[in-house]
């Protein structure tokens, strides 16, 4: 019966995800921000 309360709710409720990476390039003096963003 959880279960199926769990599957239920994974289905009305959209799960996000995020992943960012921050570099600094040393050659060109440069902070570079990359942001992925999944939802599913």
């Amino acid at each position: 019966m959880i279960s199926l309360l769990y599957a239920c709710l994974f289905v009305v409720h959209p799960i996000h995800l995020s992943v960012s990476e921050i570099n600094y390039s040393e050659k060109d003096k440069a902070l570079q921000i990359t942001s992925r963003i999944f939802s599913g």
